[in-house]
């Protein structure tokens, strides 16, 4: 699971990311993880340690009754082990906007940032690669609270594997209904 700190604590009341029971680590690395870890991106293995102990499930019963449908979250499911979806995902948070070249903080683990952009850029199979495919190929699935419903986002391994991994770049138009064409402007709503 993909937690966005800000959000979760608007709704315990106080930043819990480190003491929660499950294998949680900062996507934030360094003095930017002490600095800043009340609003950074938390990876939080929902693995269940023992399924036949109920005791065990106490975290994954609060969040799913007080977090997910606030969507404070989103859940990540996908064959890569935590260090190597960590490693991956820690390169976008922070990537260079084409269009000025300079370095923004990319919230894509907000799911309200994450669903628009893939929307955005499902013609740019490069990009897209980069966000739903690890770097040897293992597919990484998005589950999203939108509206009253659960979407999972997942990509289409076969057209995708076959792309170069390039590095990630941002446009002003993936966040800007007005730089896109008229076609996806209804993808956005």
């Amino acid at each position: 699971m993909l937690v966005d700190a800000s959000l979760r604590s608007d709704i315990t009341g106080f930043f819990d990311l480190d003491s929660i029971g499950q294998p949680a680590a900062c996507l934030f690395d360094g003095a930017a993880t002490e600095s800043a870890q009340e609003t950074a991106p938390w990876l939080v293995d929902l693995t269940i340690p023992a399924p036949d102990n109920p005791g065990a499930l106490s975290f994954h019963r609060k969040f799913f009754q007080q977090h997910w449908p606030v969507g404070t979250s989103l859940l990540i499911q996908t064959d890569a082990g935590f260090d190597a979806i960590r490693r991956h995902l820690r390169r976008f948070t922070r990537l260079p906007v084409q269009d000025d070249g300079k370095l923004r903080f990319f919230r894509f683990w907000d799911p309200r940032v994450l669903r628009p952009f893939l929307d955005a850029i499902q013609d740019d199979a490069p990009r897209l690669r980069r966000m739903m495919l690890t770097d040897d190929g293992t597919p990484i699935h998005y589950v999203i609270r939108h509206e009253d419903a659960d979407l999972r986002l997942s990509p289409v391994t076969e057209e995708l594997a076959g792309e170069p991994v390039t590095p990630m770049r941002l446009n002003y138009a993936d966040f800007d209904p007005i730089g896109l064409p008229p076609e996806k402007w209804s993808s956005l709503k």
